[in-house]
């Protein structure tokens, strides 16, 4: 960020609107110094890629704290829809990232606090959108992943990970880029954790939706469906978003995220067919245990 000011050494005299000057701590200065240049990510990233409103500036525990039980009441929200598996996830994981955080995994607590909740914006904010019917606001990936479960003709595994791309494959390189997350091994924390989660939450998401969903597989042998691959392609894009020297170089590495995410999100839903006799058994197992 070239127009920034260099680092900031001790106190710092500034002048007020008035034409008076201030002393502001460095504290002050940094903080002043990661809002604006969060700003800036944020308007040359495009509005497609990122909620406009400022997130979880304090990025104090509350912020986790909020986010978790505004995913609690989507759950229970959506009841037997088809898209409540992901989203029964989603809250899932991000309960085992509030643990995470606890318990002094992560090396900047503050920061991830704030990663975190502005991952969950992404997903939040892109289905209040689809929600109200506001399409131009909904990413490309998003829009199938709410379409397909929608239109109940997808396997509940492929409804699972039409949500996983378009946050992982699309979201998250934005999300590490607005905020600069720079430590991999902080990332690698994350994969942990949804190792961790992954041995209790399946058995929870097949009891609760679909007793068939272990059985199901993706009918295209070449679509990778490997999570920890796609976070490191999102570690390494947002690398390249970082580095891009322009504002067009920029959107042109976020045009291919988006090509990416949505080519395979065509994938999944191709490659988990569910018939109408299938989501309609789901839809009675599913209302006969909730």
């Amino acid at each position: 960020m070239a127009w920034l000011p260099g680092a900031v050494h001790g106190l710092t005299r500034v002048a007020s609107a008035g034409g008076t000057w201030r002393t502001v701590t460095r504290d002050s200065m940094r903080r002043l110094l990661v809002m604006l240049t969060t700003m800036f990510l944020a308007v040359v990233l495009g509005a497609a890629t990122a909620p406009a409103q400022p997130i979880c500036r304090s990025q104090h525990d509350a912020c986790v704290e909020r986010l978790i039980a505004e995913m609690r009441q989507r759950v229970d929200r959506l009841g037997c829809r088809h898209d409540a598996a992901f989203a029964l996830l989603y809250e899932r994981t991000t309960e085992g990232i509030q643990t995470a955080l606890r318990s002094g995994a992560f090396s900047d607590r503050p920061l991830w606090n704030q990663v975190t909740t502005a991952f969950g914006r992404y997903y939040l904010d892109a289905a209040t959108a689809s929600r109200h019917g506001h399409r131009s606001r909904v990413p490309g990936a998003w829009r199938i992943a709410f379409a397909a479960a929608r239109g109940e003709r997808v396997a509940t595994l492929g409804d699972v990970f039409l949500g996983i791309n378009a946050h992982v494959n699309r979201d998250l390189a934005y999300v590490y880029a607005r905020f600069r997350v720079r430590s991999h091994a902080d990332h690698l924390v994350v994969n942990t954790v949804l190792a961790r989660v992954q041995g209790t939450v399946l058995p929870e998401l097949i009891g609760r939706y679909d007793p068939v969903l272990a059985a199901q597989r993706s009918r295209d042998p070449g679509l990778s469906l490997d999570i920890g691959a796609w976070r490191e392609l999102a570690w390494r894009n947002a690398r390249r978003l970082r580095a891009a020297p322009s504002r067009a170089a920029r959107r042109r590495v976020a045009a291919g995220i988006e090509r990416h995410a949505d080519a395979t999100a065509r994938r999944i839903r191709a490659a988990f067919p569910a018939t109408a006799d299938q989501a309609a058994a789901r839809d009675v197992y599913c209302n006969s245990v909730n």
